[in-house]
This record gives C-alpha cells, structure tokens and sequence, in this order.
C-alpha cells in the first residue's frame, strides 16, 4: 500500500444473520470492528483518506446454518485492496 498512492481499502462489514433478522443487530458492534481495522491500517501506515468504509450491517452470510461457528463466520469485515480506475479526465 505504502508503495503505490493509487491503491486503495475499502472495508464491508457484515453482521451476524442471526441477530440482523431478529432486529437485534447491535450497529455499535459493527461499527467498533470497523473502527478496529481501519485503525489497525492507519496504524501500519495506510493514510486515512484512502480508506472507505461501507454502509455497517451488510447482508451477505457467508454461512446460513444456525449454528454458533457460522453466526460467528458472518460477523466479520472484509478488507477490499483495489485500484481505481483510470478515467479518460485522468489522462
């Protein structure tokens, strides 16, 4: 990251599919793991404005079995290392 300015970190959170049908999603939780690893990039050098963060509680269940290990697997936050595209005003 610190070799190339043009990359860039997206971070999606996603909840526990158990407690977002339940309407028990906690956004405080998701945001605080969010928090978390965007400090950790920040941390290891990433600057902040190369970091979004997407909207909190994402839908996308990795697993959808009603057991303890997948509600856990979905309660996560995916890092997106990307470039952007190159537009014909950047050239």
């Amino acid at each position: 990251m610190n070799q190339n300015p043009l990359v860039t970190v997206a971070l999606d959170p996603h909840d526990d599919q158990s407690l977002v049908f339940t309407g028990e999603a906690d956004p405080r939780l998701t945001e605080r793991r969010v928090r978390a690893v965007r400090d950790a990039l920040v941390a290891a050098g990433v600057a902040p404005e190369r970091i979004q963060t997407g909207p909190l509680g994402e839908r996308q269940p990795l697993c959808r079995q009603p057991t303890a290990t997948c509600q856990e697997a979905n309660r996560r936050v995916e890092v997106l290392v990307g470039i952007p595209r190159v537009t014909a005003e950047r050239h």
